[in-house]
């Protein structure tokens, strides 16, 4: 089981769409360079700007913790499942978007096809490098999830194998696209941690049966 505080939940979403989503967009619609350029600039700053974002908007609401770890330790969860699918439901529509649209080879737009040491022109470079970066978070997203899935099983919390975990992500990265497919990750790894036990977790049903044993 595991409680997060609801104001810092609730502002994750608005902060994100403010400070990531809005000038990222504005980054690649705008018509002028130097206004695209502006706005990559600012998005470039999220990790600081959406954290001062949530803590301003998480004022919004009153601090309920003390009230949820005993009456509610489980309100967070829709408010959790939004919060990731709306992003994720986003990313699937680029991704099927690309899919039906992109005049290139898929392997072509999101890998790296050159070395960065290689490249010669601004405009390879710059392509280059968001490839890099999109390949690199994705693995190391995705290497999160298998250490998560790792855990989970040797808690006993999860039971399905190796071959069907991996199975499934890559199944899902297919129809979904890999952000798709993170976010279910995480909602699954969420139902895990809310709604399963650790094998050694001291539950009602474990102390009833060790006082039937004896």
């Amino acid at each position: 089981m595991r409680l997060t505080n609801m104001r810092y939940t609730r502002a994750i979403l608005p902060s994100l769409l403010m400070v990531y989503y809005l000038p990222l967009l504005q980054s690649y619609l705008l018509p002028e360079v130097s206004q695209r350029q502006t706005w990559l600039q600012i998005w470039q700053l999220f990790p600081i700007t959406h954290s001062l974002a949530q803590l301003a908007i998480s004022k919004i609401w009153k601090d309920t913790v003390a009230q949820d770890k005993i009456h509610a330790p489980k309100r967070d969860v829709s408010t959790v499942i939004y919060t990731v699918g709306i992003p994720a439901l986003l990313s699937t529509m680029i991704w099927a978007y690309t899919l039906f649209t992109s005049t290139s080879p898929l392997h072509q737009v999101f890998l790296p096809q050159h070395l960065l040491s290689s490249v010669t022109d601004l405009h390879t470079f710059t392509s280059n490098v968001m490839q890099w970066n999109f390949l690199l978070f994705v693995s190391a997203t995705y290497l999160w999830l298998l250490y998560f899935a790792w855990d989970a099983k040797a808690a006993g919390m999860v039971e399905n194998s190796w071959i069907t975990i991996i199975a499934a992500l890559a199944v899902a990265s297919v129809v979904l696209g890999p952000g798709g497919a993170v976010g279910v990750g995480f909602l699954y790894r969420e139902y895990v941690i809310t709604e399963k036990r650790h094998r050694g977790a001291i539950t009602r049903e474990s102390v009833l049966g060790e006082w039937y044993r004896l």
